[in-house]
């Protein structure tokens, strides 16, 4: 689950003053909660679906802050009760809480997970920008009796369309909801594999779609397998993740690798037998059990394993290989974390790839070596001189300098630099062998020392803390 907390769930839409607005966004609430739809909910244990509109009316604060939702009763002895619920929302309306309509506000909610299938009777056909999300609330929270809201903020302009969605209150689970315990809780129906295809808006599940190539059985279950791997794959401290994968079945009807790059496009990213092993080997991996001979194609969240033209099998993984995306014209650079890869491009053509480059103290794999020259993406510059010497800018979204890292050996060193939008430094620091390895000077925006630490092969040697003055 994704979590967060109630200041940066507010933050979706309240910039400033958060406290101040917390404060009239309850007062208000409380003041006219007829504003807010009454929705009616169903028996312990069943879902109830819901749609409301967002907008006409809507409460607004007198700074400007927008906010619309629904209301409804918590039920008998719903603080023994666990809250589900999944929701799809229009895009411009992201932040949402609860709020009881008396009494003090407490906080709710600390997490989520990210909608990733559509459902029958709450999702439309291809929808574009709506925000789907799944949710619970352990018991305690609520109140039997009591009323509360479910608030929206509106974060933007845009063409208001209602929210949609199921809730229910549930008898105490006791441990975490996942994604399938939610589903299963209120009902949710998956959409047809098409469905889901477009709602991913993955070419690789076209192409296993497409009846030409694949059996309907095999590309449907393939599909199914690819929401398993991202739904089991988990973000760790330090850039490191855990992932699962099933058993893969061999691909009975064997279409040729080049019809399919001829009728939907070539590859995301291609990845040859001998790469997968010298990976296999740096990963202490057995490079023994990658089979000679086997090509990957990768478009977005499934590999295609061919062997003699032909396609043996269809992987899926937690990466989506589209997201690298290569500038039509001039040098570019794009790069998958889970996959510790970036990727180097002339035009849509790459040429270079290198594994575990930006990563700390990490040994580099280069797969390819990139020409020198300097690479772009919509994060900043990358500048290669050669010899795994590297200069990379960061830039923040009005263009200017965020930070300023040099490389040798591929691997940061020497004096990295970080600045405030203003132009002011944020910090200094030394690098060696990518790891701090000598000072680490932080800097208020007014150019005042703020905090000052010595480092010796990454380990804290010294630190002294300067007081404003």
């Amino acid at each position: 689950m994704k979590k967060i907390f109630l200041s940066l769930l507010l933050s979706a839409s309240l910039s400033l003053g958060q406290e101040d607005i917390q404060s009239l966004l309850v007062e208000g609430i409380q003041s006219q909660p007829d504003v807010f739809e009454q929705v009616a909910l169903g028996p312990v244990g069943e879902s109830s679906s819901f749609t409301v509109s967002l907008g006409d009316p809507a409460l607004t604060l007198k700074e400007g802050s927008v906010f619309d939702g629904f209301r409804f009763v918590a039920p008998k002895n719903a603080g023994k009760l666990d809250f589900v619920w999944y929701f799809n929302a229009p895009g411009h309306w992201k932040g949402w809480y609860l709020c009881p309509v008396e009494g003090d506000f407490r906080r709710s909610f600390k997490s989520w997970l990210e909608g990733d299938k559509v459902y029958e009777g709450v999702d439309g056909k291809a929808e574009e920008g709506r925000l789907r999300i799944l949710q619970t609330l352990q018991a305690g929270y609520f109140e039997e009796g009591k009323e509360y809201v479910m608030w929206f903020s509106r974060n933007e302009e845009g063409e208001d369309s209602p929210v949609k969605g199921k809730i229910a209150f549930m008898p105490a689970k006791g441990e975490r909801w996942d994604y399938e315990a939610i589903e299963d809780a209120l009902g949710l129906v998956p959409l047809p594999a098409l469905e889901q295809v477009k709602a991913l808006k993955s070419k690789g599940g076209e192409i296993l779609l497409n009846e030409k190539f694949f059996d309907p059985a095999y590309g449907a279950g393939r599909i199914d397998s690819a929401f398993f791997t991202l739904r089991q794959t988990k973000n760790l401290e330090g850039g490191f993740f855990i992932t699962m994968q099933i058993e893969v079945p061999a691909c009975e009807s064997e279409p040729l690798i080049a019809d399919i790059i001829e009728t939907h496009g070539p590859a995301d990213f291609v990845q040859t037998a001998a790469e997968e092993k010298k990976l296999a080997e740096f990963r202490g991996g057995d490079p023994d059990a990658v089979e000679l001979g086997k090509t990957t194609y990768y478009y977005d969240y499934f590999g295609f394993e061919v062997m003699g033209g032909k396609v043996q099998r269809v992987v899926s993984q937690a990466s989506d290989f589209s997201t690298l995306n290569p500038e039509k014209e001039g040098w570019s650079y794009g790069g998958l974390a889970k996959q510790n890869l970036t990727t180097f491009y002339h035009g849509e053509k790459e040429v270079g790839r290198l594994y575990y480059f930006r990563e700390g103290g990490k040994k580099v794999v280069v797969a390819v070596e990139p020409p020198a020259g300097k690479y772009r993406n919509k994060l900043g510059t990358i500048e290669y001189f050669g010899d795994g010497r590297w200069t990379e800018t960061s830039l923040f979204p009005d263009g200017s300098v965020a930070r300023v890292l040099r490389y040798e050996a591929h691997q940061l060193a020497g004096q990295a630099e970080g600045f405030y939008r203003g132009g002011g430094k944020s910090f200094v620091a030394s690098y060696r062998a990518g790891i701090l390895d000598g000072k680490l000077v932080e800097f208020r925006e007014d150019g005042t020392v703020e905090r000052e630490r010595e480092f010796a092969q990454g380990e804290l040697m010294e630190e002294k803390e300067e007081k404003a003055e």
